[in-house]
């Protein structure tokens, strides 16, 4: 909080963390739901909840909006890479493979995201 107005400089490093943060914790709360033997849903859910929540968390400590409550594609990013985790364990790939290849994915798909300004679209009309 004290060095809010300094984040500026370091927010293209801050976004890449911030990607491999969300990627590492959607496939570790996935994993921590299947150890459970929880349904796939609930799985995807763990892991949606436990990768946003650091980027909320950090969000709130420097005083911004959180991205997941914005137009940014971020849970949707993490449900995919989750989904994906779950068809490589279902199928039972190799060891280490089915842990990199989602978490890959996730990295990959929130850069575009990030880089191309995908949003998704408002269910609110805008004001002309």
């Amino acid at each position: 909080m004290i060095f809010q107005d300094r984040l500026e400089i370091l927010r293209v490093q801050l976004l890449l963390f911030d990607t491999i943060g969300l990627a590492l914790f959607t496939v570790i709360g996935v994993q921590v739901g299947l150890s459970f033997d929880f349904n796939y849903t609930i799985c995807i859910i763990l892991g949606v909840i436990t990768g946003a929540f650091g980027g909320v968390s950090r969000d709130i400590l420097v005083n911004e909006i959180p991205v997941i409550f914005q137009k940014e594609i971020y849970a949707t990013i993490s449900i995919i890479g989750g989904g994906f985790y779950i068809i490589l364990v279902h199928f039972e790939c190799k060891d280490g493979i089915y842990q990199l290849l989602p978490i890959a994915l996730i990295i990959a798909l929130r850069l575009i995201v990030v880089y191309k300004e995908i949003t998704l679209p408002s269910i609110y009309k805008e004001n002309e």
